[in-house]
């Protein structure tokens, strides 16, 4: 539908979405993933939360948002899968009536990023999604409800070698956002401070986080230290509702002019063509890129071009069917449909001539049906 900001123009064509190649199947709502340098494939699993403890799921009384180990980190090498990092965090719907809206299991937050941070060394953002104080609860059940909100890394062994999968006891907290969130609240929400720190990337010796809860981008410095980089308003209402979408920054990665680029989802109503591209340098935010819809993951390709993954390409409201898309270097409003007809994708990384994309991300307790698919590109990255 319509808005009053740019929707802009994307070419696609009308033929049926052509079936992709899978790389790895059976995973449990993937989120984003990331190339090693050896051609080793890590991909976050969000899990589907798990028995409780829980707390309220919002305004509907049947749904409780509840905790689980069932997050996990998973290692793709060649045509194989495994994973890696078991027993991390997961929330997810659990519906205590059968008039719930949500399917057990639905709308999960845990593992959503990852990336290396090092030879043999993986970081990672555990998710949240609500206000920290929440955390205490879980916290007090496991001893991986600490992780939620936070960055964590662990070691891993490269490759097919024997190895032994490592659980929590083998990650350690490297910063707490949500806690920086409670404290500090830099771009407050209508109501309570809350924190989901959705996507990660190396900086230095740190890191640079964009937490979706906060509407923030935040730098993590080698001793885990939290400081504000940039805020990110609220997108224009779209007609009839009045309602200003809050951003939610979905991703983060750096420019071929070392700039930080960092997508939206936008929250509810999800309007479609309202989500915007930010470029921010020395603190400073300019819009790079608009008329996208319900972005989660961006990635540069070699010619300075940007793939943007939507995971409704109609707004969520109408289901997670979504697209890449091709942003021309420059960005701008004009658009290019790279694939369409995917079924919730999420995060998108590239290698060779293709892009490696997440596939069926938001399913409910019945999963297992998340994949990994590889998308033709027309280009070569090296």
């Amino acid at each position: 539908m319509p808005t009053e900001a740019a929707t802009g123009a994307v070419t696609a064509s009308s033929a049926p979405a052509p079936t992709y190649p899978v790389i790895a199947s059976g995973l449990d709502n993937p989120r984003q993933l990331a190339f090693a340098a050896n051609g080793d494939l890590y991909v976050a699993e969000s899990g589907h939360g798990g028995n409780g403890p829980c707390i309220p799921g919002g305004d509907d009384p049947t749904v409780s948002t509840c905790f689980g180990t069932s997050g996990a980190i998973t290692l793709i090498h060649g045509k194989r899968a495994r994973q890696v990092i078991t027993g991390l965090p997961s929330l997810a719907a659990q519906v205590a009536t059968s008039g719930g809206q949500l399917p057990p299991g639905a709308q999960a937050a845990g593992p959503s990023d990852v990336t290396m941070a090092g030879r043999s060394t993986i970081a990672f953002t555990v998710g949240f999604g609500s206000d920290p104080v929440n955390r205490f609860a879980f916290s007090a059940a496991s001893s991986a409800g600490h992780l939620l909100g936070t960055v964590g890394t662990s070691r891993v062994s490269p490759g097919w070698a024997p190895f032994r999968r490592s659980g929590i006891d083998g990650v350690q907290q490297r910063a707490d956002i949500a806690a920086f969130e409670a404290v500090n609240n830099p771009a407050p929400p209508v109501d309570a401070p809350d924190s989901n720190p959705n996507a990660l990337i190396p900086d230095g010796d740190g890191f640079v986080v964009a937490d979706a809860g906060g509407n923030d981008l935040l730098r993590v410095s080698a001793s885990g230290q939290v400081s504000l980089i940039a805020t990110f308003p609220p997108a224009k209402a779209c007609p009839p509702l009045p309602i200003e979408p809050q951003a939610v920054p979905t991703s983060v990665v750096r420019g071929p002019d070392h700039a930080y680029y960092v997508s939206e989802l936008t929250g509810f109503p999800f309007c479609e063509g309202s989500a915007r591209i930010w470029k921010v340098k020395d603190g400073q935010t300019s819009v790079y890129a608009s008329g996208l819809t319900n972005v989660t993951d961006l990635a540069f390709g070699p010619r300075g071009e940007l793939y943007a993954v939507e995971i409704a390409q109609n707004g969520l409201q109408s289901g997670p069917v979504g697209a890449v898309v091709k942003i021309p270097r420059g960005g701008g409003d004009q658009h290019e449909v790279v694939a369409a007809g995917l079924f919730a994708p999420y995060g998108i990384a590239l290698r060779g001539s293709s892009a490696y994309v997440t596939t069926g991300s938001i399913l409910p307790t019945t999963a297992g049906g998340g994949q990994v698919v590889r998308i033709p590109l027309k280009h070569s990255t090296h």
